[in-house]
């Protein structure tokens, strides 16, 4: 992302980006919009809210079902505090999750989409993680804040060993490659094909979309 620099006065925010053609560039926040630069009209950044979180959690003791719900907090924190539910067989871990840009109405549209899948009365999917992701994306029309890599192919492997013996089809596996790992040259987005940010935690983050993604 470009250098930048918030001040507040009264409320409004004041921000200084440098664009890549070089030009520094004064910005008053509004809304949520796009924020071109004013030398050569490339996109500097744009600026969305969001009210939360849609989430896709598993469990290691059931590969062929997913949860996939809504939280205003720390996807994590609610994830802890499911898995100390009675009954939960292993903690739960986190697959995936979105930003909800319109709270539960989020949530609500990827249980009506899923319903067919969905186990009665409960926000439980039978789904494998990789197609609950993808799904969720073509329903949402956005792709996921992060996509917990190891865990996804983990329980994927799973799924696809009891699937296997039934004949059933498993989520295209290609796809899920692309979504949860970067191209053959590291740190290159797979989505805007631009260099990656180099995270101090492992993995890379696209300074134009901001995608997020873990080897």
């Amino acid at each position: 992302m470009p250098d930048k620099n918030i001040t507040s006065d009264n409320k409004n925010f004041l921000i200084y980006a440098k664009c890549k053609c070089g030009k520094q560039n004064e910005y008053v926040l509004t809304t949520s919009k796009e924020y071109a630069c004013e030398e050569c009209d490339q996109l500097v950044f744009s600026l969305n809210s969001y009210e939360g979180f849609v989430y896709i959690i598993i469990n290691q003791q059931m590969p062929g079902i997913v949860k996939i719900g809504y939280t205003n907090r720390e996807v994590e924190d609610r994830t802890r505090e499911l898995s100390q539910a009675t009954g939960v067989p292993r903690p739960f871990q986190v697959a995936a999750y979105f930003y909800a840009y319109h709270g539960q109405v989020d949530e609500r549209k990827v249980h009506k989409a899923l319903s067919e899948n969905r186990l009665p009365e409960r926000e439980f999917f039978n789904l494998s993680p990789g197609e609950a992701i993808l799904r969720t994306i073509e329903i949402l029309k956005s792709d996921p804040v992060k996509v917990f890599s190891n865990e996804v192919r983990n329980i994927e492997s799973k799924w696809g060993e009891l699937q296997a013996g039934a004949g059933s089809n498993v989520v295209d596996e290609s796809k899920l490659n692309k979504l949860i790992s970067v191209k053959s040259r590291d740190g290159v987005c797979p989505k805007c094909d631009l260099e990656m940010r180099k995270l101090k935690k492992g993995g890379w983050k696209c300074r134009k979309c901001g995608s997020i993604y873990r080897a």
